[in-house]
């Protein structure tokens, strides 16, 4: 029997930070606002607000957000159980994601957000 627990614990530990039991599909869900200031003084930190929009079947996961001095882009991750048999409420809900930057940073910045259809929504801050 100890056997069987320590295979077990061996998968589960090989599986990382993926749920294996987790229902339903990942999903890139919809940034459907970016709220940034337009203007930074040179030097100067901030905080950028994305609204992530779920609701239905699917829900919020997490948020990825890659820096770099140019950019900053982020992906919302969620999952999705809908299916056959499967009945989905019809609300609609917002998860807000907040990110700041304190590393320098150049002008013009822009945030870019990832949408489900593969396109992107940008917002330009300007350093000045």
């Amino acid at each position: 029997m100890p056997k069987k627990s320590v295979c077990f614990g061996v998968v589960l530990l090989a599986a990382g930070c993926a749920n294996l039991f987790a229902p339903g599909r990942p999903v890139i869900l919809p940034v459907v606002n970016i709220e940034a200031p337009s203007t930074v003084a040179p030097g100067a930190g901030f905080s950028v607000t994305f609204k992530v929009g779920s609701g239905g079947c699917t829900r919020f996961v997490r948020g990825e957000a890659t820096k770099t001095s140019t950019t900053l882009t982020f992906t919302a991750h969620g999952r999705d159980s809908s299916g056959p048999n499967t009945s989905c409420p019809t609300d609609i809900r917002y998860d807000e994601v907040v990110e700041t930057l304190t590393l320098p940073i150049s002008d013009p910045f822009t945030i870019v957000a990832r949408q489900p259809d593969g396109s992107q929504t940008t917002k330009v801050v300007r350093v000045q």
